[in-house]
């Protein structure tokens, strides 16, 4: 099978072909789906950018399958997203089939993940320390109040991130098979309306 969508909106598609149990992408690299060690996969909204991204790790490297999407694109219209959801779901398919008791992890993995985490906890201090800070200025009630709001926003927020991304926690697991059928559905979803 061939598919071929884009990474970010401003960049040219990217071919793949998932042959014989072989993932090839015209980025120059081939992956023998046998030979996956872990996989996951990863979705989140920022900037104004929907990323979808199916990571396969194999000898220490990532080869991703990566769409972006801009925010408010319609899905059903979007030629890039169906080419993703169907070379995603046709590569679990295979890797179930090449490596059975394999999951999928759900969620950032490695670096990224501990970077989200210390960037929510950068902003929630960076809430909280404006706030200790204001008080501790003696800044007047109603300056507070204009500006207290911000600051909490920024410290829950902050926290939110952190809690989302904390590394002692264990990340949903998936079998392959179960993901691509959560994808094909949502593929027939986007035929139904």
């Amino acid at each position: 099978m061939k598919a071929a969508f884009r990474a970010a909106p401003a960049l040219g598609p990217t071919g793949y072909e998932l042959t014989g149990g072989v993932l090839r992408s015209d980025a120059g690299w081939s992956l023998p789906l046998a030979g996956v060690e872990a996989a996951t996969f990863v979705t989140f909204t920022a900037a104004r950018l929907r990323q979808m991204r199916l990571d396969l790790f194999h000898g220490g490297r990532r080869h991703s399958l990566g769409l972006g999407l801009a925010q408010g694109t319609d899905p059903a219209g979007s030629d890039d997203y169906r080419q993703f959801l169907t070379l995603a779901a046709a590569t679990l398919t295979a890797l179930e089939d090449a490596r059975p008791g394999l999951s999928v992890q759900l969620g950032e993995v490695g670096r990224a993940r501990l970077v989200m985490f210390a960037l929510g906890l950068v902003a929630a201090l960076g809430g909280i320390g404006l706030f200790v800070l204001a008080l501790a200025t003696g800044v007047t009630g109603a300056r507070l109040a204009k500006g207290g709001g911000a600051m909490a926003a920024l410290a829950l927020l902050g926290l939110g991130i952190a809690w989302g991304a904390h590394p002692w926690r264990k990340q949903p697991r998936l079998a392959p098979r179960e993901l691509s059928a959560r994808f094909r559905r949502w593929l027939t979803d986007l035929d139904r309306d």
